[in-house]
């Protein structure tokens, strides 16, 4: 109080009334009452979700011990909800990361998952998003089947996913009902496939593209369109409408001609000006930007003429996380059609959002009924619905009993209608599956070690810059217990491929020029990031970084399940004024292992700092990196 009262009367005294008055109206304004008020509720949220854990935090940060201060109160406190954790399981920068909408909902991010993303069953950890590896009997391929005539006017870009290499019956069941309104269907699956399933397509699609692109679903949107524009699916003479859709929804409850139809007749009883070019099943404003939902397109002539679709595919990243998708894809081409002066609209309309405060998938009943929408999202019936999900069950049964008898069982209440529970602990079992991943791995190559074969290490490089490798190269070599190869890999921080080629070059070059041409690979046709030709036949795989950047990003469909140790090489020579944590902040690193978690501030630092992608890789930060690279792999593997 005494610090306020001097703080008034130093501005009083410097710049009179005007000041104090402009205080005072700012005191008096619901700015003020919202930010105030704010405090106290963001409180109650986190302590009703029990997200802080305060035992936990008060070990964890000895300065909240030794004030007495209320743990909640302290996390709460700027910079805190953005810097500290409020349990060992949950980093709020990483579920921002993973959740794009969280930044823009300018709440705290741990109180933004108290208030929303757990009763949504949010993932809050990228370590949540590990992909399990494809049955070995399944392959990639491109089969194309008859045409079908020209009756409709419209063809069909399809993207699935099939994690087993089998296609699910609600998703032929699909494929029936969108026949009903189009003519040729494109067929996109982001996985492999069992050697019988394709056929199961004949009769229903044009073409059946089978690829593990791991770019979700305008990854195959992007490979859909380019398909059938390949084949003349698109040509004006046999389409005036693309339907763009993927099977993250069950359908049709309804027969999708009513909704064609529907959206017909909007369009031609609509004044000219709300006349529209495209539109969807949903829509709602989401990052301040129009945003027409991308599980079921419809666009019209004027779009495909004016090209715009073209533009956008031929500039579209491969984004490889689902938070990136949607924001950079998803939202993005609704802007991009907006911008280009085409209007949309959608069965339900945006205004839905606004009332009811959520989007409209949420409320199936409404959906289902006052609506007739005939599609159903997965998610919903997994439980994210703020209306009862038996109800749902009960018109999809009374209105489709064929499609009904196809569906998983919903849970017996809703992620709302659940009380909030304890911190997550999704994190803590991925991280275990992660160590034991890893431990596996080690075990394996210590195996092959003693059954006579020399352990394989492979070096991955972005820079002619050899002061590691070189002296690792110089202690193996002559060394029959160890062989050693490098690969000049692209730097993806090059945004032009040209010039990533040009460094790919250079760093070839200086790898031939000071090391043994047999020990260095090609690796050509590898600017995405993948690693599956880098590292096969190989036990250990090294890079070293020290930019903010990552000179080499590790694929995360190798997190689980790999067969090779990646190795991070961390120079404390080079980290600048940084100690450790402070420089996995700033390189976005995090989860990493340090000679299999024997060091245990190592294994705290994991729990501690997060990451987009979630690497897992021994750290070696010593003086000498490769010295302590040829000790750690004598002790582990040849002792």
């Amino acid at each position: 109080m005494f610090r306020l009262f001097s703080f008034l009367s130093s501005l009083f005294r410097r710049d009179g009334l005007a000041t104090v008055g402009k205080l005072f109206r700012y005191a008096l304004s619901p700015k003020a009452w919202r930010w105030l008020l704010s405090g106290i509720c963001h409180k109650r949220d986190l302590k009703a979700a029990g997200l802080v854990d305060e035992a936990w935090y008060r070990r964890e940060y000895p300065d909240v011990a030794e004030s007495g201060i209320d743990p909640v109160q302290d996390f709460l406190t700027p910079p805190h909800p953005w810097l500290r954790l409020p349990n060992p399981d949950f980093v709020p920068r990483e579920y921002a990361a993973v959740n794009f909408d969280v930044k823009a909902s300018g709440l705290p991010w741990a109180v933004h998952y108290a208030r929303d993303g757990m009763r949504e069953g949010r993932s809050v950890s990228t370590l949540e998003n590990y992909e399990r590896p494809f049955p070995r009997e399944a392959a990639e391929f491109r089969h194309e089947f008859a045409a079908a005539p020209v009756v409709h006017r419209r063809t069909a870009v399809f993207a699935s996913f099939s994690g087993d290499g089998r296609l699910k019956e609600t998703v032929l069941h699909y494929l029936r009902g969108l026949r009903e309104v189009v003519d040729n269907v494109v067929f996109v699956a982001n996985n492999p496939v069992l050697p019988d399933e394709a056929a199961k397509l004949d009769g229903l699609v044009r073409l059946a593209v089978f690829r593990n692109h791991g770019c979700y679903d305008f990854g195959s949107y992007k490979i859909g369109w380019n398909e059938a524009k390949a084949l003349g699916l698109l040509d004006p003479d046999v389409c005036d409408e693309l339907v763009v859709c993927n099977d993250s929804c069950y359908g049709p409850v309804f027969p999708f001609s009513e909704t064609f139809a529907e959206m017909d007749r909007r369009n031609r009883e609509a004044k000219p000006e709300d006349r529209f070019d495209f539109w969807g099943m949903t829509a709602h404003e989401l990052f301040r930007r129009p945003h027409v939902q991308s599980y079921f397109y419809v666009f019209g002539k004027a779009v495909l003429e004016a090209r715009t679709l073209d533009r956008f595919f031929d500039k579209m990243d491969e984004f490889r996380e689902r938070g990136q998708v949607v924001f950079f894809c998803e939202t993005a081409l609704s802007a991009a059609l907006t911008a280009s002066g085409h209007r949309f609209a959608a069965l339900v309309p945006k205004e839905f959002s606004k009332e009811h405060g959520s989007p409209p998938i949420k409320f199936p009943v409404t959906m289902l009924s006052a609506y007739r929408m005939p599609l159903l999202k997965a998610k919903t019936l997994k439980g994210e619905s703020k209306e009862s999900l038996a109800e749902t069950m009960e018109i999809v049964r009374r209105e489709n009993p064929g499609l009904a008898r196809l569906l998983p069982p919903p849970p017996e209440k809703t992620a709302f209608e659940e009380k909030a529970g304890a911190a997550p602990s999704v994190p803590r079992t991925a991280r275990e599956k992660h160590v034991d991943s890893l431990r596996r791995t080690a075990d394996g190559i210590r195996a092959a070690r003693a059954g006579g074969r020399p352990v394989r290490i492979r070096f991955l490089k972005v820079v002619p810059d050899l002061s590691v490798v070189g002296p690792v190269f110089g202690a193996f070599l002559p060394d029959s217990d160890f062989t050693v190869t490098v690969a000049a890999v692209p730097d993806l921080r090059i945004e032009r491929i040209p010039d990533r080629f040009s460094t790919l070059r250079d760093v070839r070059a200086a790898l031939l020029s000071n090391l043994p041409r047999e020990s260095v690979l090609r690796a050509e046709n590898d600017l995405t990031g993948e690693w599956s030709d880098l590292t096969a036949g190989t036990d250990v795989v090294c890079w070293e970084t020290a930019e903010d950047a990552s000179d080499f990003h590790y694929n995360p469909h190798y997190a689980v399940g790999r067969d090779f140790l990646p190795v991070l090489f961390f120079d404390r020579r080079t980290a600048g004024p940084y100690p450790l944590e402070k420089e996995f902040a700033r390189q976005n690193y995090a989860y990493f292992w340090k000679v299999f978690f024997t060091d245990h501030e190592a294994f705290d630092l994991y729990a501690k700092c997060s990451i987009r992608k979630g690497e897992n890789a021994v750290l070696l930060d010593g003086g000498d990196p490769s010295a302590d690279l040829v000790r750690m792999l004598r002790t582990e593997f040849l002792s």
